[in-house]
């Protein structure tokens, strides 16, 4: 529960229709828990109370992030289009205390997939710019090729390739686990949770969405600037640690 109950701060809450239980949920929240109080304050007056019903589609798969989403009530269903097999898969359940997004926000590019309210759902909407001011990219570590070589092949660190099936088999590090990132949604439990988990992709962009994932599920997880390409740059003499097909 956030410690921050006084007068003028109820007063404020409730002219948003909002109650203080729904800002405890949004503290109890990742990635609102672990900033400045004030800062997830200012957030949760900012946002705005919309009312969806059963079927609406609330983002949809490739356009444009403008708005940070959070789940006051209700569910909601996540789908993705696979670019490999071109169809719509059920990739999350999302439920009270769930935020969606905040991925086209923080990558700068489009949404991940098309968010469909199921029951009456309650959403908190936040601009996307006032979501960056004070969360930004604070929920994405990532980790130089340099600094993932030294924990390669520690017991409590596991490489994890986010890349499609096809480019993984054309080469990937060795012993590496690997999930397809439309697929870490309802695979991420394949993981353990307490190893340090290193992402990678081909470059490096995808990466940190698979890092921020696992981050809102607990894991100490780090996206691998410069990808695989990098990798193999980085170990051209150095051959087993050299990704290979």
């Amino acid at each position: 529960m956030c410690d921050f109950y006084n007068k003028p701060v109820s007063r404020l809450i409730g002219q948003k229709n909002f109650t203080l239980q729904c800002f405890d949920t949004l503290c109890a929240s990742i990635p609102f828990a672990s900033i400045p109080l004030a800062s997830a304050l200012d957030s949760f007056v900012n946002m705005r109370r919309s009312v969806h019903k059963p079927g609406e589609k609330i983002i949809r798969q490739y356009a444009k992030g403008d708005n940070f989403y959070f789940i006051l009530s209700g569910t909601a269903e996540a789908h993705h289009e696979t670019e490999e097999e071109n169809e719509q898969i059920i990739v999350s359940t999302l439920k009270t205390g769930d935020a969606f997004g905040e991925e086209a926000l923080i990558l700068g590019d489009g949404q991940h997939s098309t968010v469909i309210i199921k029951e009456r759902t309650v959403l908190g909407v936040l601009d996307g710019q006032i979501y960056q001011k004070h969360v930004g990219n604070s929920l994405i570590s990532t980790i130089s090729v340099d600094a993932a070589s030294n924990l390669y092949g520690l017991d409590n660190t596991v490489f994890l390739d986010i890349r499609y099936n096809d480019e993984f088999t054309m080469g990937s590090i060795k012993n590496c686990a690997h999930i397809p990132m439309h697929e870490l949604r309802h695979r991420f439990n394949e993981l353990d949770v307490s190893k340090k988990v290193i992402v990678f992709c081909r470059s490096g962009h995808r990466s940190k969405l698979g890092a921020l994932l696992l981050r809102k599920q607990g894991f100490d997880a780090y996206s691998m600037d410069g990808g695989i390409i990098e990798w193999n740059i980085k170990m051209l003499n150095n051959a087993p640690f050299l990704a290979t097909a």
